[in-house]
């Protein structure tokens, strides 16, 4: 992995339908977009935000997570993640993410962590468990 600047950003945009809710999910009657949808879309934000200084055969995999869902969204919003590089060691990256509504309005925020690995060497670690 090349060196990752301090503050390099990375983003992910998701136009939200009825398959994005909570309810769709299992949590009956409650009809809007699930905070599951949410951290899926910052995962990939901040995975946008360093696969470009990889080198080959390696990839990103999420390791921690600290987020507060401060506001709901329902079906039909542009909801758009976005991740900062606060820290990097070694292979292990740390992000100050946020996911708004297209206008800005704040759904969620928090911090997650990232480490960089060889995908061959991860999947034949994990096969041998």
């Amino acid at each position: 992995m090349s060196d990752i600047p301090s503050g390099s950003t990375g983003t992910a945009v998701l136009l939200t339908d009825q398959t994005h809710t909570a309810e769709h999910l299992g949590n009956p009657a409650v009809s809007v977009i699930s905070t599951a949808t949410l951290i899926v879309l910052l995962e990939e934000a901040a995975h946008n935000c360093i696969r470009r200084h990889f080198d080959d055969g390696e990839v990103s995999l999420g390791t921690k997570l600290d987020v507060r869902h401060i506001d709901a969204a329902q079906p039909g919003a542009e909801i758009v993640a976005a991740a900062v590089v606060a820290a990097k060691s070694r292979n292990r990256v740390e992000f100050d993410v946020t996911v708004t509504t297209k206008c800005g309005r704040p759904l969620m925020t928090g911090k997650h962590e990232r480490v960089v690995v060889k995908l061959e060497r991860f999947l034949q670690s994990v096969a041998h468990k």
